[in-house]
Order: C-alpha cells, then sequence, then structure tokens
C-alpha cells in the first residue's frame, strides 16, 4: 500500500483522491472479509442463545405452575 503512495511521489507531488480511496477501500475490505467467519460463529451462538432463553421463560413458568398444581390423593 505505500509503496504505491512512494512510487506515485516519486514522479508527481500530489497523489490523485481517487487512488487514494481506492487503496483504503481494499485494505478496510480485507480487514473486514478476515472478520466474517468469527462474526458470523458469533452471530449464530448468540441468536441460539436468545432463542433458548426466550423458550425456557414460557416452559419455565408453565412447569412452575404445573408444580404448584400437583396435589396429593388418596
Amino acid at each position: 500500500m505505500f509503496g504505491d503512495v512512494h512510487r506515485w511521489h516519486q514522479h508527481n507531488p500530489n497523489y490523485p483522491p481517487e487512488r487514494a480511496i481506492g487503496l483504503a477501500v481494499s485494505q478496510i475490505r480485507a480487514g473486514l472479509t478476515a472478520q466474517v467467519p468469527q462474526l458470523v460463529t458469533i452471530c449464530r451462538l448468540l441468536a441460539v442463545l436468545l432463542f433458548v432463553c426466550a423458550q425456557a421463560i414460557p416452559f419455565g413458568f408453565v412447569g412452575w405452575a404445573a408444580y404448584r398444581d400437583i396435589r396429593v390423593r388418596a
């Protein structure tokens, strides 16, 4: 990345903004692409945990109500 800037400055005083933006985009994209698999894993795990918690709350109340309703019959 910096080699391109140094080569350009040897022949021209100003570095073109379009080229600078292109270099920045490619560097940011490379960094984000490397992080995507880890982010997907974390998001999937979070989604599963939220689903389990959302299911545990109503089933917990149903189980608690059923437990309170248990009576010994002779």
